[in-house]
């Protein structure tokens, strides 16, 4: 029940190609403390014996148990690769001063409280320039009418005349 509705195989390859990433990015790039004990839990759930019901006996069902038990042991040759590749890139980033303690959602708000106004000032721009486009536009259509208001007067007051 731990995994992700839509598992679909090389979530924790990525996961590990991104921390190795991280040590070669210029700037102040870290990966958050929270994230890594994500993930090593997701290692060490997904590395835990886990209880398969039993199988009734039978040909057909032999060969399906073991192709499924040469699935398990690659998978298992996987697993153990990536927890040792997460070991030792956990240890490189803490060596590094690479992993971030605060909280995703606490250093996500503190990114955006110190980005927002830059990131706004375009569309900031571009709301008061669409409003000025748009007061001008009413500005001539108000003029437009009081003169289309004045050639209907004309017209009939020529007509009644």
């Amino acid at each position: 029940h731990q995994k992700p509705l839509i598992w679909t195989p090389g979530y924790l390859d990525r996961a590990l190609q991104v921390m190795e990433k991280v040590p070669t990015l210029s700037g102040d790039v870290k990966v958050c403390k929270e994230a890594m004990d994500v993930l090593e839990s997701v290692l060490d759930f997904a590395a835990s014996p886990q209880e398969t019901p039993e199988v009734a006996e039978g040909e057909a069902k032999h060969s399906e148990e073991g192709k499924k038990e040469l699935d398990e042991e690659t998978e298992l040759s996987r697993l153990t690769e990536c927890c040792s590749r997460f070991k030792d890139i956990s240890f490189k980033l803490n060596s590094l001063g690479k992993v971030e303690s605060e909280s995703i959602l606490s250093a996500t708000t503190h990114f955006v409280q110190q980005n927002l106004s830059a990131a706004e000032a375009k569309d900031i721009e571009d709301y008061q320039r669409h409003l000025e486009e748009w007061s001008q536009e009413q500005s001539d259509l108000i003029q437009r009418e009081k003169e289309m208001r004045e050639i209907a007067k004309r017209e009939q007051a020529a007509r009644s005349e």
